[in-house]
C-alpha cells in the first residue's frame, strides 16, 4: 500500500488559552483548538478523501459525531469508551465510489503481547518513545498545566497532545496495520469495514467454493442453541510446585482437526454410512474431501508461502481467518450451524489431549496438566536434557497420530504437536471446591522461564494480572513467586511488604485504574467503586478513572480528602495472592502476620 501526503491532526479539548496562542508544529501537523470549530478539521479530513483515520484520545467520538452530522456518514457508536471501540464508516463521494474510513486505536494491537494496551505501553515497546507526561500521577500534572496561566505550561500541554497524535501515527506505520487489514480483505473478499464480521468472512470464502462444485448453500437463519457447545478438556493432577516442566502445544488444533477428520457442512450426514468418519460424539462425515478442509489446506499453503517470503502480516491474517472457523460453525447465526458438527470438533480435541497424555505417560513421564491444546510434562532431567526430551516427545506423538488416524479413520493426520518451551519451575495453585476440599485450579498457573539467558515469570489466569488489581498486588505476586521458585525465605518478605503498605510507603502503587464504559447517569442498578469516585470529580475529563479506597469509600486521586484504607488493600489485594502461593508451602497469610513460630519455610 502506498502512503501519500500523510498528515497528523490534533483536536485538543476546548480551552480559552488556545484562542490567544499560536504554536509552531512539525510539517504536516495541524491543530484545531475549539470543539465548535471542528468543522474546519472535518472539512480538511474529508478533502483528503481518506481511506484510514487513526484515532487516539478521549474526544475522538466528537469527530465521529461531526462527520455524521455534516456528511451523513452512518456509523454504529455504542459508548464513549473510544479506547475500546471500532468504528466503520461507509460514505459516498459525488462520483458514487464507496470510501471506507476505519477508526483504529492502540487497543487494536491485540495480537501483540503487552502487559497493558495503553498508548504509553505500546509506544514504548514498539517505538522506544513514550508520552511526554507519564506515570500514575500524570493526570494531576495535566490538570495543573491545563489550569496554568504560564505560557510555558500551556506550550507543554500542547506539546504533550501533539506527541500523543504522533505516537499513534507512528504505531500505525510501525505495525503496518493498514496492510494487515488489506490482506484480510483480499483473503476473504469482504470490504474493509466488515472485516470483524467473522460469519460474513466464512460465508464469503465457503459459498464461493461450494458454488464451484455445484452446491447450493442454505439461506441465513437464526437457531437457538438447545445445548451448550462442549468445551476443551482441562486436566490438572495436583496443585503444587514442579520443576523442569515441558510445554507441548498442538499447532492450530481446531483447524487441524477439521482437516484431519473432514469436518465440513457439505460432508456431514445424519446417520452412519459406509466409509464415514465417526466423531466421539457420534457425528458422521463422508470420507471424501470436503470443502472446509480444502479451504484450510489452501490457507495453510498460503501461510507457509507468506512465512517463507517473510510477509508476517499476511501470515497473521491467514491465522486469524483459520482460527475463526470453529467459532463460526458454533454460532447459531451461521447458516451452516449444526450442534453435533460443532461439538465434533471439541470432542475430537478432548480425545486427542487425553490420548496424547496417555501416550506420553506410557513413555514413563508424568503429565501434570493439560489444556485445550497443550500438555505439561514433568521431568527429572536437567535443563539441557529436558529440551532434547521435548523434541523427542514431539516427534514421537506426531508419528503416533499418523499411524493412529490412518488405522482408525483411513485418513492422513495433520495434527502437529510442537515442543513450545520449558518452565524451570511451575506453580499450580489450590482452589476450594463445594466440599471445602483443596483441588488444583484449572487454567491458572505461573512459571519461571529462561529466554535469551534471562529469567522471566509468566502468569496465566491468576489475580494480579487482571486490570482490577493494583501495581502493589502485581509487584507482590511476582516477588513472592520469584522467592518461592528460587527457594528463598518468604516470611520476612511478606511481613515487610505489609508493613510498608501500613506506613504509607507504597501509596502510589495502591491506585486503582478503571474505565468508564457509559455515561455516569446510566449506572443505576449497581454503582462500582470507580463510578463512585468519578462522581466526586468536578468534571469528567477522561474515561480512565484513577482512585483510592479510603476510610470514606472510593475517592479520585485528584480529590483525595480522607485517609487511605490500608486494611482494605491488605485484605483484598495482598492476602488472596499470598494464600494461593503460601498454601502450597503449608502456610497461610494470617499465620505469618500473626507472628507464626516458624521462622522459615525452607
Amino acid at each position: 500500500m502506498q502512503r501519500v501526503a500523510d498528515e497528523i491532526i490534533q483536536i485538543p479539548r476546548s480551552h480559552s488559552i488556545f484562542d490567544y496562542l499560536r504554536f509552531n508544529y512539525p510539517p504536516r501537523m495541524h491543530s484545531f483548538f475549539r470543539v465548535k470549530r471542528m468543522t474546519d478539521a472535518t472539512n480538511r479530513i474529508v478533502s483528503f478523501s481518506p481511506d484510514w483515520i487513526w484515532l487516539d484520545g478521549w474526544h475522538g467520538y466528537l469527530l465521529a459525531k461531526r462527520l455524521k452530522e455534516k456528511y451523513h456518514l452512518p456509523f454504529a457508536y455504542r459508548s464513549h469508551n473510544v479506547e475500546h471501540q471500532y468504528f466503520a464508516f461507509i460514505a459516498r463521494s459525488s462520483s458514487g465510489i464507496k470510501k471506507h474510513i476505519l477508526f483504529y486505536n492502540a487497543q487494536r494491537l491485540k495480537h501483540a503481547e503487552y502487559e497493558t494496551y495503553t498508548l504509553e505501553e505500546v509506544s514504548q515497546a514498539l517505538l522506544g518513545e513514550t508520552k511526554l507526561i507519564t506515570g500514575k500521577n500524570r493526570h494531576e500534572e495535566i490538570e495543573r498545566l491545563y489550569n496554568s496561566k504560564d505560557v510555558k505550561d500551556q506550550q507543554r500541554l500542547v506539546d504533550y497532545n501533539i506527541m500523543d497524535c504522533k505516537l499513534a501515527y507512528d504505531i500505525l506505520i510501525k505495525t503496518d496495520i493498514d496492510n494487515l487489514i488489506i490482506e484480510r480483505s483480499q483473503l476473504t473478499g469482504l470490504p474493509l469495514d466488515r472485516l470483524t464480521a467473522s460469519i460474513a468472512a466464512f460465508d464469503s470464502v465457503y459459498i464461493k467454493n461450494a458454488r464451484n462444485i455445484g452446491l447450493v448453500s442454505p439461506t441465513t437463519r437464526y437457531t437457538e442453541k438447545e445445548n451448550r457447545i462442549k468445551g476443551g478438556y482441562v486436566f490438572s493432577s495436583k496443585a503444587g510446585i514442579y520443576h523442569n516442566v515441558l510445554i507441548l502445544d498442538f499447532k492450530s488444533l481446531y483447524p487441524s482437526i477439521i482437516k484431519t477428520f473432514n469436518i465440513d457442512p457439505a460432508s456431514y450426514v445424519e446417520k452412519k454410512e459406509k466409509n464415514t468418519v465417526e466423531s466421539p460424539n457420534h457425528a458422521y462425515f463422508k470420507n471424501t474431501e470436503g470443502i472446509l478442509p480444502q479451504i484450510i489446506e489452501k490457507l495453510h499453503q498460503a501461510r507457509e508461502k507468506a512465512k517463507k517470503e517473510k510477509r508476517e502480516l499476511a501470515s497473521y491474517a491467514i491465522k486469524i481467518i483459520m482460527n475463526s472457523f470453529f467459532g463460526v460453525l458454533a454460532s447459531p447465526n451461521c447458516r451452516y450451524f449444526n450442534l453435533k458438527m460443532a461439538n465434533a470438533i471439541t470432542h475430537f480435541g478432548q480425545m486427542i489431549i487425553k490420548l496424547t497424555a496417555q501416550e506420553i505417560e506410557k513413555l514413563g513421564y508424568k503429565v501434570i496438566y493439560s489444556d485445550t491444546d497443550s500438555v505439561f510434562v514433568e521431568t527429572s532431567k536437567s535443563e539441557a536434557e529436558s529440551e532434547k526430551l521435548g523434541l523427542y516427545i514431539q516427534n514421537y506423538i506426531n508419528k503416533f497420530y499418523q499411524d493412529f488416524v490412518l488405522k482408525n479413520y483411513q485418513r492422513k493426520s495433520y495434527l502437529d504437536l510442537q515442543f513450545a518451551k520449558q518452565y524451570i519451575s511451575l506453580m499450580i495453585p489450590n482452589i476450594r471446591n463445594k466440599d471445602d476440599e483443596d483441588i488444583a485450579a484449572k487454567k491458572r498457573y505461573a512459571g519461571l522461564i529462561k529466554k535469551d539467558g534471562k529469567e522471566k515469570i509468566e502468569v496465566t489466569g491468576l489475580e494480579a494480572i487482571r486490570g482490577d488489581w493494583t501495581d502493589a498486588a502485581q509487584e507482590f505476586q511476582l516477588e513472592l513467586l520469584k522467592k518461592v521458585f528460587h527457594k528463598e525465605p518468604v516470611i520476612e518478605f511478606v511481613k515487610k511488604y505489609v508493613k510498608e503498605i501500613k506506613e504509607g510507603k507504597l501509596d502510589k502503587k495502591l491506585i486503582y485504574t478503571k474505565s468508564i464504559r457509559k455515561s455516569l447517569d446510566e449506572y443505576t442498578k449497581t454503582t462500582p467503586p470507580h463510578v463512585k469516585a468519578a462522581r466526586k470529580l468536578d468534571s469528567l475529563d477522561s474515561n480512565i478513572i484513577q482512585y483510592y479506597i479510603t476510610l470514606d469509600g472510593p475517592e479520585p486521586i485528584q480529590k483525595l480528602s480522607h485517609k487511605i484504607d490500608y486494611e482494605h488493600y491488605i485484605d483484598k489485594q495482598i492476602k488472596p495472592i499470598a494464600n494461593q502461593i503460601l498454601g502450597l508451602l503449608g502456610k497461610s497469610f494470617d499465620d505469618i502476620i500473626k507472628n507464626s513460630k516458624q521462622a522459615t519455610l525452607f
